[in-house]
């Protein structure tokens, strides 16, 4: 309850506590719920694009990728806007879905797609131990 208090109030830093503790508790559709809220949110995405960043990352540690997918092609979202580079790394994990996509990142966006690939799959394997 504290957490959507604050996450209501635009203390978006209690959003990654909220998610993990969802997450943990095999809430999932909960922490779903809760991305799809703030990932549409424009105040959100205008002034917490790093923490918009992790929870795109954290869907997709967690192998959402459809999920995720859907956020960017909903009308009206600013997610390609904001998060442009997490969109090719969606297109890179759903290479069968989207062939070409991941193709057409520009060379500087392909640099930090790949970094944020890496780090998805190292969170990953961490998790795995």
């Amino acid at each position: 309850m504290y957490y959507l208090k604050a996450i209501e109030k635009k203390n978006f830093q209690a959003l990654n506590n909220l998610l993990r503790i969802y997450w943990n508790n095999s809430e999932q559709q909960n922490a779903l719920d809760l991305c799809e809220r703030v990932l549409q949110n424009k105040d959100f995405l205008e002034k917490e694009q790093d923490l918009g960043m992790e929870v795109l990352i954290f869907l997709l540690v967690n192998e959402q990728y459809n999920f995720t997918l859907s956020e960017f092609k909903k009308e009206g979202n600013l997610l390609m806007k904001y998060m442009l580079p997490i969109y090719y790394v969606v297109a890179w994990y759903l290479k069968d879905e989207l062939p070409g996509e991941y193709e057409k990142a520009g060379n500087e966006v392909k640099q930090t797609v790949d970094e944020i690939i890496e780090t998805i799959e190292k969170i990953k394997s961490e998790q795995k131990k």
